[in-house]
């Protein structure tokens, strides 16, 4: 349930880690700015994919359960 939020954590991070590392001589690896970007992601998405997912659960539900 939570594999296309990981992708796209994934993605989202390492895109700016790479945006911060070319902007900055201090950052050596970035892991900051992927771990925050992560969480941001992660709290603004996983109530939408929840409600995503729930509606279409009653979807499917309700069609094999109608009659």
């Amino acid at each position: 349930m939570l594999t296309p939020l990981g992708i796209l954590n994934k993605y989202l991070a390492e895109k700016a880690r790479k945006e911060a590392l070319a902007g900055s001589t201090v950052k050596v690896v970035g892991a900051d700015v992927m771990a925050s970007k992560k969480l941001a992601t992660t709290i603004m998405l996983y109530p939408v994919l929840c409600l995503g997912f729930t509606a279409w659960f009653y979807y499917v539900i309700s069609k094999l359960y109608a009659k």
